[in-house]
């Protein structure tokens, strides 16, 4: 064996260790590996080697990438380095678009980034699909006997940073009320409002939340099977306290899972076990190579 190998040997065997039984389980309780905020620029080793971990995980049955993939206008340039990144990813992967897909003019005004006009974010989103081979900007999965929907942040017109168009309002609702008896999970770039401590001057803001946040409060009120709301966008890292917390619950019920990002610092992944009963979410440093110690939260299931 090449001495090249022995650090990918060694954490198959660790991977093995801290997780028994995940190979012979993932039939009965699929795991989804969760990442978001790359911001990538090309050859970047380091979140690199992070999807490197990922396709050596036994037992992964799909990576959701939540968006803010490009480094940070969507100019083609950035779309072809982001490129470089989701293709590394093997196997089955769904990708969301975040704000900086898509918001933004491709060049500063006054040392500041201007918002981009709403013919400029339609043909971002249509790159996007085109470049990143991500040709549906919302779509629904059944696993594990729940079902997961991803969404895009995608109105063109939209005067929030994370905002969903009308047609991806009315998809969610229609959607929703198609499955009534089961369990779901939304994936969006952005949280529910309020389910973060105000620990930054702009956390809960209007740009820093999922929108239209009115409309949205109506539809999870009429769909009590959504039990999570998995976003990223803020760049909630695991040591703060807002990470894990009480507040992170929507309305006392859906519980909202932050991503940590992969920009700054060290990559984590949130991976997440669909086992009958319920959700388990973990968070594995790519780091240290371990799972961040005091992180690990169950969502009990509806059903």
């Amino acid at each position: 064996m090449k001495p090249a190998h022995l650090p990918r040997v060694a954490l198959l065997l660790l991977l093995a260790a801290l997780w028994p039984g995940l190979a012979a389980s993932a039939a009965e309780c699929p795991r989804v590996a969760v990442l978001a905020d790359i911001h990538f620029k090309a050859g970047d080793a380091k979140k690199l080697r992070a999807v490197d971990d990922l396709n050596d995980w036994p037992g992964l049955d799909l990576t959701v990438v939540l968006g803010d993939i490009v480094a940070r206008r969507g100019t083609p340039e950035e779309y072809a380095q982001a490129r470089e990144f989701v293709e590394r990813i093997k196997g089955p992967r769904v990708l969301v678009a975040g704000n900086h897909e898509y918001m933004y003019a491709d060049a500063e005004q006054d040392g500041k980034t201007p918002w981009g006009s709403p013919e400029l974010r339609r043909e971002k989103l249509e790159r996007f699909r085109r470049e990143l081979g991500a040709p549906q900007l919302r779509q629904a999965r059944e696993l594990g006997g729940y079902l997961l929907l991803f969404l895009s942040a995608d109105a063109v017109d939209g005067t929030t940073l994370t905002e969903l168009s009308p047609q991806s309002l009315d998809w969610l609702a229609r959607t929703l009320r198609d499955h009534p008896a089961t369990p779901t999970l939304i994936f969006f770039h952005a949280p529910l409002k309020g389910t973060l401590e105000n620990y930054a001057p702009k956390i809960n803001n209007k740009d820093r939340v999922a929108q239209p946040a009115d409309a949205l409060d109506a539809i999870l009120r009429k769909n009590a099977q959504v039990i999570a709301w998995v976003s990223g966008h803020t760049h909630t890292k695991p040591d703060n306290p807002s990470f894990l917390s009480d507040v992170n619950r929507y309305e006392g019920r859906v519980a909202n899972v932050h991503t940590p990002p992969y920009k700054g610092g060290a990559p984590w992944t949130n991976v997440f076990t669909l086992c009958p009963d319920k959700v388990t979410v973990k968070t594995w440093d790519h780091a240290a190579r371990q799972w961040a110690p005091g992180l690990e939260r169950v969502i009990p299931t509806v059903r």
